[in-house]
C-alpha cells in the first residue's frame, strides 16, 4: 500500500529514526522510496524531543508542513552519516576535475595536429601532467594580465598566442583548478573530522598506506554494528566467495533477488549485485596498490618493508610457482589453456584481493573492541581449528602492522 507523506513522517518519528537534516526534505518530497532504503543511503540521527512524540496521534491525522516540523524537532550529531556525505561529495568533484583535465589535454593534442588515438612516438613518457602544468602557468600569467577584468581577456589572448587560445579554454582551466582547490579543502576537513572516530585514532591512523580519504571511505561505508563476522565485511565489500567457488562479481550467476518499492508504492523484486561496488573499487583499486607503494619505499630503506606488501609477494610467488609447475611437460595447446586461466594480471588481482582481506581481518577485532562489541573468530580458526595468528597484527594502540619476516624473494 502506498504510504502518504504524513504517514511516513509519523513512522519516522515514532520509530525514532529520522533522516539527517540535509536529506529530510528530499524524503518528504519523494515518499516512494522506503524509509529503510533512505536510512541505508543517508545515515540516521535520533529525535530527542518527547513533547513532539506526545503529539504523534494528532500529527498523523493532521497535515504538518516541513517548516512546522522543523520548528519542533531537535537533532543529535551523527558523525558517520556526516562523514558519508562528505565522502560522497568529494568523488563527484574529483571525477569532474579529471574529466576537465582530460579535455584540456585533448585540446592541446588537437592544436599540435595529433589525431585522436594517435601516439606521439617521440614522447619519452605521457605528457598529461606536464600539459596541465603548462596550462596552469599560462593561466596565472593571463590572470595577472587582466587583473580581474575579464573583458580584457580577448585582447590579452590576441597578444600572447600561448597554450590558452580562447575564453572557453581559460574558463576550463579556471574550473579545473577551482575543483582542485575544493578537493584539497574537503580532504583537509575529512582529516580533521576523522578525530571523532576511535577506530581511526586507535588503528587506521597507524596503518601505512591508509590515508584520511581511504580511512573516511572505510568508516563511512562499513557498519561494524551489522558485521557479525569478518566474512560479513568481505561479502559487503565484494571479496566473498560464491557457491560456484568464484569471487563475487557482476556476472549473471552471481546476482541475487532483491525487493524494492516501485513508483506506485508496490513491493517488487529484481535481480541485482549483493555487494557495495563503490567500496570494492576503492579497496581493490586504491588501497591494495597503496599498500604496495609504501612497502616499496620502506623496503629500500630497511630491506623488510610492511606487512601487507610482504604478504602480497609471498602469495603472488606461491600462485605463480604453482602455475609454473602445472606447465611443466605440457604441450603448446595445453600451455595456452593454462595461461588463459592464470594470466599474470589475474594473479596480481588475486594477490591484491588477498591482502585487502587480511587487512579487513586485522581491522575487524580492533573495530569491534573500540565500539564495545563482541568479536567472533574467523571461520578457519573457529570451525577448522587452524592457527591464523601469523596473519594478524598486534592490537595494541600505536603498533601498526609492520612485518618482521625476511624480505620475500621476488
Amino acid at each position: 500500500m502506498k504510504m502518504s507523506k504524513n504517514d511516513l513522517l509519523f513512522k519516522m518519528i515514532s520509530s525514532y529514526n529520522i533522516i539527517i537534516l540535509s536529506n529530510l526534505e528530499g524524503l518528504l518530497k519523494d515518499p516512494r522510496q522506503s524509509l529503510e532504503e533512505h536510512i541505508k543511503i543517508t545515515g540516521t540521527a535520533w529525535v530527542d524531543n518527547f513533547n513532539l512524540v506526545d503529539e504523534l496521534p494528532k500529527m498523523k491525522d493532521e497535515k504538518v508542513s516541513f517548516k512546522e516540523f522543523m520548528k519542533t524537532v531537535k537533532f543529535k550529531d551523527n558523525y558517520r552519516a556526516t562523514l558519508r556525505q562528505m565522502v560522497k561529495s568529494f568523488y563527484p568533484i574529483q571525477k569532474l576535475r579529471i574529466s576537465i583535465g582530460n579535455s584540456l589535454c585533448a585540446s592541446f593534442y588537437a592544436k599540435i595536429g595529433v589525431e585522436p588515438g594517435q601516439k606521439i612516438k617521440s614522447a619519452k613518457d605521457p605528457w598529461g601532467k606536464q600539459i596541465l602544468k603548462e596550462y596552469l602557468n599560462e593561466y596565472k600569467l593571463l590572470s595577472e594580465a587582466i587583473a580581474g577584468n575579464i573583458r580584457e581577456l580577448n585582447k590579452v589572448l590576441d597578444k600572447r598566442k600561448g597554450i590558452i587560445g580562447s575564453k572557453v579554454e581559460y574558463a576550463m582551466v579556471d574550473s579545473f583548478f577551482t575543483f582542485k582547490d575544493q578537493e584539497d579543502y574537503i580532504k583537509k576537513q575529512l582529516k580533521d573530522y576523522l578525530g571523532n572516530f576511535a577506530i581511526w585514532n586507535d588503528f587506521l591512523l597507524h596503518v601505512p598506506g591508509v590515508g584520511p580519504l581511504m580511512g573516511s571511505v572505510i568508516i563511512s561505508e562499513f557498519d561494524i554494528y551489522k558485521a557479525r563476522y569478518v566474512s560479513s565485511l568481505w561479502a559487503y565489500a565484494g571479496f566473498g566467495v560464491m557457491a560456484d567457488g568464484k569471487g563475487q562479481s557482476k556476472r549473471r550467476e552471481h546476482l541475487t533477488e532483491k525487493e524494492y518499492i516501485d513508483r506506485d508504492g508496490s513491493p517488487k523484486t529484481k535481480m541485482g549485485i549483493n555487494f557495495n561496488p563503490f567500496l570494492k573499487t576503492k579497496l581493490a583499486g586504491v588501497l591494495g596498490p597503496s599498500f604496495l607503494k609504501v612497502h616499496a619505499v620502506k623496503i629500500k630503506k630497511d630491506g623488510i618493508g610492511y606487512k601487507y606488501g610482504a604478504l602480497y609477494y609471498n602469495y603472488k610467488n606461491r600462485i605463480t610457482q604453482k602455475r609454473n609447475v602445472t606447465l611443466f611437460g605440457k604441450n603448446e595447446e595445453q600451455i595456452k589453456e593454462i595461461m588463459k586461466e592464470n594470466l599474470d594480471a589475474r594473479i596480481n588481482n588475486a594477490s591484491i584481493r588477498y591482502i585487502v582481506k587480511i587487512f579487513l581481518q586485522d581491522l575487524y577485532p580492533v573495530w569491534k573492541a573500540v565500539e564495545g562489541l563482541p568479536a567472533v573468530a574467523p571461520y578457519a580458526e573457529r570451525k577448522l581449528g587452524m592457527n591464523i595468528s601469523h596473519h594478524t597484527t598486534s592490537q595494541k594502540r600505536g603498533d601498526p602492522l609492520s612485518d618482521e619476516s625476511p624480505r620475500p624473494s621476488l
